[in-house]
């Protein structure tokens, strides 16, 4: 023995006997799955958009006028010359995600000196919050899509306008898939 300390002498997280089993395996568990949850948030609809219409007679909803996802969104700037928008929601959106999680996997398996460990996991924190870049939009339309027009004619009844018509915004499974993901990785990141 040389008295030098090697990285490979380093202890590796994942396989410490401080660390109770149950940690070591439920963070490698929990980051799979917060990937599989990123990959589900990707391909399936973050927002449905319908008309609907109220009169005397009742309320009429449509069937979705539109469905958007990440995946359409991104179409939808590409074909619109919407570049810089593209280029961000792909980045920290689509890629970001999957390397700090990877990256995250790698300090937690790998033997790294603790001031490197601490380093690496504190970048991933901080440029980590760029995953909402997808959220914030998605909320965005959520917002300005939600459209009401309602007649100057009153009811028969006087109580409110006669018809009315809008447009809505409904929050679906990717939305919510893709904010659960994103918290469970912070704090993911944060236990680490």
């Amino acid at each position: 023995d040389d008295g030098v300390r090697r990285v490979s002498d380093e202890p590796r997280v994942a396989l410490s006997r401080r660390v109770p089993w149950t940690a070591r395996w439920g963070m490698v568990l929990g980051l799979v799955g917060t990937t599989f949850l990123f990959v589900a948030a990707t391909v399936t609809p973050g927002v449905t958009i319908q008309v609907y219409f109220t009169s005397a007679g009742g309320t009429w909803l449509t069937p979705d006028v539109a469905r958007l996802s990440l995946d359409n969104t991104i179409h939808q700037m590409i074909e619109t010359n919407a570049l810089f928008m593209a280029v961000a929601v792909i980045a920290f959106s689509i890629i970001w995600p999957y390397i700090k999680l990877l990256m995250m996997l790698f300090a937690w398996i790998v033997p790294m000196r603790r001031s490197a460990r601490g380093t690496l996991l504190v970048f991933l924190d901080q440029v980590g919050k760029w995953s909402l870049t997808d959220n914030i939009i998605l909320f965005l339309f959520i917002v300005l899509f939600w459209i009401h027009w309602d007649d100057s004619v009153r009811s028969a009844d006087g109580r409110g306008p006669a018809n009315s018509l809008g447009l809505g915004c409904t929050p679906a499974f990717e939305l919510n898939a893709f904010v659960a993901a994103t918290i469970l990785s912070l704090v993911m990141g944060h236990v680490m």
